[in-house]
């Protein structure tokens, strides 16, 4: 009875075990069926490539929890086997040499033995090994399906772990990609709140990234700028997408001219409320060329020397309104 209630611990751990504690509660596992099931060996071998696999773990009866083996083991024609036949069953030692050495060599103390195919999604991430000592015994019926649950837990594990390893990995390039973004992106609920979302130059921020989270834009904009932000947020809501528009926001360096474009965000849950994306562009470069532009074509308008423009090829593109009065010329008549 002791014995299955620290089987329950050890797969209990083995369900909830974090990534660096995984190996330590598989290795529990292995060890608890060299204890109870009447099993003397107990091998993990885990796929690295198509075909290779490698000794991760290996439990002894005796209490050995690791053993002198090759760092990889090449089975290409041994997957077949596994493929075809499912467990396989080794009852001597004249099959057992028929192993691959990698497997044999390992096992060269044990009698009988069975291998155990460890698959997620038709691919092949692993196979255990369980081993007696004495030959023609034949694993089977309750012991055998208690060692093929155990090997499908520790696979679903496994899945767990490269799934784990896989979302880290993505989100740690979408990190990176966010970073060296120039604009900014903030993730806002249906109500004009902050998310736990918000990404791009924190000097470009009307408030620190880690602070914005559950407050309302009316907390951290000035009441002109907050108000352009919920009116793109009801165009989105309303419309999917907002149109581009444009405000002013002084900051620590000085006034800044950004522009906000808006998408939906389906809702997270089934029945929630869509919430919004906002892109946010520092436009200050550009708002200040238009000014200056501007400043400078009001200077030649009022200028009294005729002033032309033209393009590449030396057609006229505009003229101002001293060229107009002293010539008779309006600019429609010159322009190309």
């Amino acid at each position: 009875m002791l014995g299955y209630l620290q089987l329950v611990d050890d797969l209990n751990a083995l369900l909830h075990a974090s990534p660096s504690g995984q190996e330590t509660a598989i290795e529990d596992t292995l060890g608890w069926i060299c204890r109870n099931a009447q099993v003397d060996s107990a091998t993990l071998f885990q796929a690295v490539e198509a075909g290779s696999f490698t000794v991760t773990h290996y439990s002894h009866s005796n209490g050995t929890k690791s053993a002198n083996v090759p760092g990889r083991a090449a089975l290409q024609d041994f997957i077949g086997r596994l493929t075809v036949e499912g467990p396989i069953h080794i009852r001597n030692a004249r099959e057992l040499a028929e192993l691959p050495p990698e497997i044999a060599i390992l096992h060269s103390d044990m009698g009988s033995l069975v291998i155990e195919p460890m698959r997620s999604d038709g691919s092949l991430l692993g196979l255990t090994c369980f081993g007696v000592s004495a030959e023609n015994q034949v694993i089977s019926g309750e012991k055998l399906k208690l060692l093929t649950s155990m090997t499908n837990l520790i696979g679903s594990t496994l899945v767990r772990r490269i799934t784990e390893r896989q979302s880290i990995e993505v989100a740690s390039r979408l990190e990176a990609t966010l970073a060296a973004l120039p604009n900014l992106l903030f993730e806002i609920d249906a109500d004009g709140r902050y998310t736990g979302f918000a990404a791009g130059p924190e000097h470009l921020m009307a408030a620190p990234s880690t602070s914005l989270a559950g407050k309302s834009m009316e907390a951290v904009l000035p009441p002109e700028v907050a108000s352009i932000a919920m009116a793109a947020l009801r165009e989105v809501l309303a419309t999917g997408s907002s149109r581009e528009v444009r405000y002013r926001l002084d900051l620590a360096d000085g006034p800044h001219h950004f522009e906000l474009t808006g998408a939906l965000k389906a809702a997270s849950d089934p029945g929630g409320r869509p919430g919004a994306i906002f892109l946010v562009r520092d436009v200050t470069q550009d708002t200040q060329l238009r000014e200056q532009l501007l400043r400078l074509g009001k200077i030649v308008e009022a200028m009294e020397n005729l002033v032309i423009i033209t393009d590449a090829a030396q057609n006229v593109v505009w003229v101002n309104s001293a060229f107009e009065n002293h010539t008779g010329w309006r600019l429609d008549e010159v322009r190309g």
